[in-house]
């Protein structure tokens, strides 16, 4: 029963050192190792931090003859090996912003080698270095060692790197083994690669944290299975001056346990939490904004690491960026990033907000198509933004969706007219401008990534007028995403609604469909204005002719030339109506189709236009004939083509009854060509276009809509002078063409003579 009992008692023992073993971190020691091979040659090895973290005035070993190093003539290392020893290994980075540079010397006195003369600067050795892991060999197949002042002593230097793509540099990856040797004495040493930054996990606060609260827990894991964390034990060398100092710099009692710190504050070495700075953070250690100090009694032991947790009070009511820095034992540095995306760091953000949300800007006729994640020109919508109290100064003030809905808030007409609009319904999208994936994010009218957490969209049941100004009232009980309630208030719209214009052409009297001016250069069209709203100058009239280019990515109608631009004068007795007039050769564009364009500013400087362009009036522009106001300048009537048949010859027939066709050619006349490969087209001209509509058939629009001849004389002239009146006995082949069954005919001559109008 004894002995049962006693090795039950052993067992727990050795289970809980071996747990202890587990998690407590192994000390390091200095790099610099030397192997005594055959004939007392030594081989001597120490890892060391590169020219990326060393001026090139740094004393002591930066002097290392390098010649086989491409880089440089010479090498800037520090001027102590670095403590990347951890029990028997060596360890050694791959990346030059960490400890990459490996140190070889050999001393080789023996004068029958021939590796030693009377004087030192004059010989050299050769070592091999080699990634016994792949079999890969140093960049120029073996590292060549001068000799120093000293006869007999060689030193050189070789570089780590993860692709070994110059001479004097050797490829490897992580936990990889280079194997340095000197044949001649048989030594060698080996060194393992650690080319992974810590890890940093489990941080807090999140990022994006909203409190009520001044203060805040911050907190974070930092491991690393490679060369590990250094502590705050004796037997760490923390300047890496080449003396190693005694344990428990801060004096707290905890050496193991906690990481090495730099003295009585309890300040890391290694490991940074930078709070206040920057948004894409400073990446540096012992500054002024690390409160890693704050850790010191706060450190936890786990495996390969350490973690903490510490509250610091006295936070700003604004947003503070924070971060952490953790370094390894070969230099590898890893930086906390709140997006965790490639390229520049950014420091996570911790928000203390003490205010309550309030309206900032109420905006009229921007709404949010959920579907599109976008606004939207909408005349029965209103875009409400908060701010911290309301103020301009004010951080945006994000909103908690699940607080809000429709009965939260009250529209009212105007500041002077409580008469109240009904809400049809809210939208809050709540998406930051850094969402991912990017698809998620929302832009504004711009087109313009926006961030709508503090953004709500209200749809009310109906339109507001052009030059309307709401009063919103907040009367509901929702809040912030910090939890801080609204109070109650309201703030006068401002209107962002554009005018709209209605536009009327007038062309000739008695001409039905759409306006055209007929024959002399002195017929105009008039065109009147009508704006839903008053206009702070009276608005710029346009006229437009067409063409299509069919450049490669084109393959649309455009406006050819935009025209003069025609001041509207005032109609007098008419409310916010303006009009003009003008002729062919005064509007600045040809005969043939076109469109008038309005354009205007209210009196809030709202910029409105008609529509169917692609964008501001010019030439060049996308246009769309089904939603331009049209007309046309016509300005004379084709002369007609005149054949009969039968013919013998082009003019002569031996039929003493024949039929005569007249054609007038109006229905092409001003024909729009739709291919060729130019700008405009110049071939397969048409007289329609069909314009696609949304959740609609396409709209066919006819080029010459006045295309129509109607005779007005048709005579028949014999060589004597004499006329036969065949008025009215023509048939209508089509809208400009007839035919005409001539009366029976004698031998001899004869003269057809026609006129007649289009309509």
């Amino acid at each position: 029963m004894k002995s049962r009992s006693r090795f039950g008692i052993v067992s727990a023992l050795v289970v809980a050192m071996l747990a202890l073993l587990y998690v407590l971190p192994a000390f390091a020691a200095n790099s610099l190792s030397t192997i005594t091979g055959t004939g007392s040659r030594t081989l001597t090895v120490g890892v060391y931090a590169g020219p990326s973290t060393n001026a090139a005035t740094t004393a002591g070993l930066n002097h290392i003859a390098a010649a086989s190093v491409a880089t440089a003539a010479t090498r800037p290392v520090a001027t102590e090996a670095m403590d990347t020893k951890v029990g028997s290994t060596i360890y050694v980075a791959a990346a030059s912003s960490a400890y990459d540079q490996v140190f070889v010397r050999v001393v080789d006195t023996d004068g029958t080698t021939g590796n030693a003369t009377a004087n030192g600067n004059n010989d050299t050795v050769t070592v091999t270095v080699k990634n016994i892991t792949t079999g890969a060999s140093i960049n120029g197949t073996t590292l060549t060692l001068n000799e120093r002042a000293s006869a007999g002593y060689f030193r050189g230097l070789f570089q780590v790197t993860t692709t070994g793509g110059a001479t004097g540099q050797i490829a490897a990856a992580d936990t990889n083994v280079i194997r340095v040797s000197y044949a001649a004495s048989g030594a060698s040493v080996d060194l393992t690669v650690d080319a992974v930054k810590p890890a940093i996990t489990s941080t807090t606060p999140a990022n994006g944290s909203l409190s009520r609260l001044s203060s805040a827990v911050f907190g974070a894991t930092i491991t690393d299975a490679g060369s590990g964390l250094r502590a705050d034990g004796s037997g760490e060398d923390l300047d890496n001056d080449g003396t190693n100092e005694s344990g428990d710099r801060d004096s707290d009692g905890i050496t193991s346990g906690e990481p090495m710190t730099t003295g009585a504050t309890g300040q890391t070495k290694d490991i940074g939490v930078n709070i206040g700075v920057a948004a894409a953070g400073d990446g540096d250690f012992q500054d002024a904004t690390d409160f890693s100090k704050l850790a010191s009694l706060g450190w936890s032991s786990v495996t390969n690491g350490w973690s903490f947790a510490f509250t610091k009070g006295d936070l700003a009511e604004a947003t503070t960026n924070w971060e952490i820095v953790a370094r390894d034992r070969v230099g590898n540095k890893a930086t906390t990033d709140a997006d965790g995306t490639a390229g520049s760091v950014n420091a996570f953000k911790v928000t203390v907000d003490k205010t309550a949300p309030a309206i900032n800007k109420v905006e009229t006729g921007i709404g949010y198509n959920a579907t599109t994640k976008k606004e939207k020109l909408d005349s029965s919508s209103l875009k409400v933004t908060f701010t911290a109290g309301g103020t301009d100064a004010g951080a945006a003030d994000f909103l908690s969706t699940t607080t809000l809905d429709t009965s939260d808030f009250r529209v009212e007409t105007s500041a002077t007219n409580q008469a109240e609009l009904a809400i049809d319904s809210l939208n809050h999208p709540n998406v930051s401008s850094t969402a991912l994936p990017t698809t998620a994010r929302t832009k504004n009218l711009a087109g313009s990534v926006i961030d709508t957490r503090n953004i709500v969209y209200i749809k009310l049941a109906g339109a507001l007028a052009g030059n309307a100004k709401p009063r919103l009232k907040s009367v509901g009980n929702y809040s912030d995403a910090a939890g801080n309630p609204a109070a109650p208030h309201s703030k006068i719209a401002t209107d962002k609604i554009a005018p709209t214009f209605t536009v009327t052409i007038t062309g000739a009297s008695g001409v039905s469909g759409r306006p055209v001016n007929k024959g002399a250069a002195t017929s105009k069209l008039s065109v009147s204005v009508v704006s839903d709203e008053p206009l702070n100058a009276a608005p710029t009239i346009r006229f437009l002719d067409f063409k299509w280019d069919d450049q490669a990515g084109q393959d649309r109608l455009e406006v050819d030339t935009a025209g003069t631009a025609l001041t509207g004068v005032a109609t007098a007795g008419a409310t916010n109506t303006w009009s003009t007039s003008a002729t062919q050769a005064g509007s600045g564009v040809t005969t043939g189709l076109v469109g008038v364009h309005v354009t205007g500013t209210d009196k809030n400087g709202n910029a409105g236009k008609t529509v169917g362009l692609g964008a501001a009036v010019a030439d060049n522009v996308s246009a769309d004939l089904s939603k331009i106001a049209l007309a046309e300048f016509d300005a004379a009537l084709p002369s007609p083509t005149i054949t009969m048949t039968p013919t013998v010859s082009a003019n002569t027939t031996e039929s003493t009854k024949p039929f005569i066709k007249i054609a007038f050619g109006e229905a092409k006349e001003n024909q729009i060509n739709t291919t060729g490969g130019g700008d405009p087209a110049n071939a397969t001209p048409v007289d329609s276009l069909s314009f696609a509509q949304v959740n609609a058939a396409a709209v066919k629009v006819e080029i010459d809509s006045h295309n129509a001849v109607t005779l007005t004389k048709l005579d028949l002239v014999d060589a004597d002078g004499t006329i036969t009146d065949l008025l009215g006995t023509q048939g209508v082949v089509s809208t400009d063409s007839f035919v005409v069954a001539l009366p029976t005919l004698a031998v001899g001559t004869y003269t057809v003579k026609v006129n007649g109008t289009d309509d």
